[in-house]
């Protein structure tokens, strides 16, 4: 109990300091005054311009399409040395929000050190989110890394939510591939449980200093969700829905691996992103009807609906299971109550005889008695 108290004291402290720097990063950094920042190009052409407005907030260049009331925003980091290819990339991202009237916010240069300004840049946004009213507030974020393109902007974002029937709010959705989590796509709920989450991914290197992170910030947010507060509110899904890989020309059916009509290609792991990147947008322009195509055209609603059912008829035989075992557990202990009163009672009735026999064999050998008889 002291150590919970002790961690949680530790995560708010964090949560301060970590909020005090970006509040002093922000004063430090110039509002962008044109597009220039985003440095789109002619790979923004299929964006209807007059649509796209920019508003400067901080660090945030964030990018809205006429959308009134969205339910889910983008958010995604894009600078360094892969620039090129990640302008490329956040190219089709804009196409896909212009469709759906998504909100993007992008940051364009470091808050912090290294691979953390994800959740640096997150933590910030959810905090501004939980300011405003239920009304005004985004529902949810959708991370993407910088070197993720869309090739269906056909997909609304909203297919991949938990249904409302769902037996227990879910917070995260999250992939896996074969190093255990990829946080390079993922969709997090606005809300206090996100505050919490990604400031005990921010604050994790500093009470586990001692502790080898070999994907930096990914691998702190798997050591997190492994705390039952979070991973109980996390649920994994499978990747070729938001998080597919690019097939490396072995077997063209794996459950990694993009096929047509799906959302979106992660280039992760891949050295020179901005060939990658380069390449598959080529694919995209050469034949987008190969690529693109509406949600219903694919399987995508059909096999949704089939995963969250399936997870909420395993949630309903764990129940029936819990619930027998409860119910097996109060019979034996009934069973054994009933045994222990039965010797009891058995114990009690012989001891309820003895004492009068014995009484009676007193009175007969009291020598006053026998004086008087």
């Amino acid at each position: 109990m002291n150590m919970c108290r002790t961690y949680k004291a530790v995560v708010i402290f964090i949560v301060v300091v970590t909020i005090f720097v970006l509040a002093e990063e922000i004063t430090r950094i110039r509002p962008h005054t044109e597009h220039a920042a985003l440095k789109l190009g002619s790979k923004a052409a299929s964006i209807r311009q007059g649509a796209v407005s920019i508003h400067n907030s901080g660090w945030r260049t964030l990018i809205t399409l006429g959308s009134t009331a969205p339910a889910i925003g983008q958010i995604t980091v894009a600078h360094g040395k892969q620039n090129k290819g990640y302008q490329q990339a956040l190219s089709t991202h804009l196409a896909h929000a212009e469709v759906h009237q998504y909100p993007m916010f992008l940051l364009n240069h470091k808050l912090i050190d290294g691979l953390w300004n994800k959740e640096a840049a997150l933590l910030d946004v959810v905090l501004d989110q939980l300011t405003r009213s239920r009304s005004e507030r985004l529902e949810w974020l959708m991370w993407v890394d910088a070197d993720t393109v869309v090739m269906n902007k056909q997909i609304p974002l909203e297919v991949f939510l938990p249904p409302s029937s769902f037996h227990k709010e879910v917070n995260l959705l999250y992939t896996k591939d074969w190093n255990g989590l990829n946080n390079g796509v993922f969709f997090l709920r606005v809300s206090p449980w996100a505050m919490e989450f990604l400031s005990s991914i921010l604050a994790y290197r500093t009470f586990r200093p001692d502790e080898d992170l070999d994907f930096t910030e990914q691998s702190a947010m798997a050591r997190v969700l492994e705390l039952d507060q979070y991973g109980h509110h996390a649920v994994e899904c499978p990747p070729q829905w938001f998080n597919a890989y690019p097939n490396d020309g072995g077997d063209p059916i794996v459950h990694y691996d993009h096929l047509p009509g799906q959302l979106l290609v992660h280039f992760a792991g891949i050295g020179d992103k901005t060939e990658a990147i380069g390449e598959w947008v080529g694919k995209l322009e050469a034949n987008r009807s190969h690529w693109e195509m509406l949600v219903g055209s694919t399987n995508y609603e059909e096999q949704i609906m089939e995963f969250w059912d399936g997870l909420n008829e395993e949630h309903a035989i764990q129940q029936r299971l819990k619930q027998e075992k409860e119910r097996k557990e109060k019979e034996r202990e009934s069973e054994q109550n009933m045994k222990t009163n039965e010797t009891a009672a058995k114990k009690g009735a012989g001891q309820g005889v003895e004492p009068h026999a014995q009484k009676a064999a007193d009175r007969s050998n009291d020598p006053m008695r026998q004086l008087w008889d």
